[in-house]
């Protein structure tokens, strides 16, 4: 893919046209390695998978954006805002790709996105003019939702959301989620599945995996009923 970010597409059924895609976002230094190993978990192999690297180094992984007070003692706010719009934008142009190589229409695609990958997923899929499968973000913050609703896009308040959060996180407490969640869904109407989970900032591979897969498997009708 010529976009500035690094992707590696995978296809369980190589034989076989995929009729959905899941694109992967990871979480603060990790990279798109780290997910490779998580797809099988997941047990989609009916789906397509495009797992991407974000913009940026960050002590041997990548990141998604600077956070004042985490990523480096001299990062500020501005930074912060900068590397997001940046990153929302190659985000952007990364999908349009994906969908124009696979001959792909939008709600065929299922974003998913951890931590940081989380709020790049949910921002992006808000703001968008299109309108996807589904949204998956894990263990992550949605956004300034001080933007919205003047941010969103058109498909906004019809964009299914799975939100999941560990009650255990000590990295990103659950409660700033929870609020930021209460106020989407509750004020302003985004179709929000929270969830909660008895983790830590991790993804539970014994019952927030398959809530997900059946999540999405519901979402992708008849085809997602024939999973293996």
């Amino acid at each position: 893919m010529p976009t500035a970010l690094t992707a590696s597409v995978i296809a369980p059924q190589p034989a076989v046209p995929h009729a959905h895609w899941v694109m992967v976002l990871h979480g603060l230094g990790d990279s798109r390695q780290g997910w490779l190993g998580v797809v099988p978990y997941l047990q989609l192999p009916q789906c397509g998978w495009c797992v991407v690297d974000a913009p940026n180094s960050y002590f041997g992984g990548y990141s998604w954006f600077r956070i004042p007070g985490l990523t480096g003692p001299s990062d500020t706010a501005d930074d912060f805002r900068a590397d997001f719009q940046n990153s929302l934008r190659q985000l952007d142009a990364c999908i349009g790709e994906l969908l124009e190589e696979r001959a792909l229409s939008s709600d065929k695609l299922f974003l998913m996105g951890f931590s940081q990958g989380c709020q790049m997923v949910v921002a992006h899929a808000l703001r968008s003019q299109r309108r996807y499968a589904g949204v998956v973000g894990i263990s992550g913050r949605l956004g300034d939702v001080d933007d919205y609703p003047h941010a969103f896009g058109p498909h906004a308040q019809a964009q299914d959301c799975f939100i999941s959060h560990g009650t255990h996180d000590p990295l990103l407490p659950i409660a700033g989620s929870r609020e930021q969640c209460g106020f989407l869904r509750d004020e302003l109407g985004v179709r929000i599945d929270w969830r909660e989970y008895a983790k830590e900032h991790t993804v539970d591979p014994q019952q927030e995996l398959p809530d997900i897969r059946a999540w999405m498997q519901a979402r992708m009708g008849d085809e997602g009923s024939t999973a293996s």
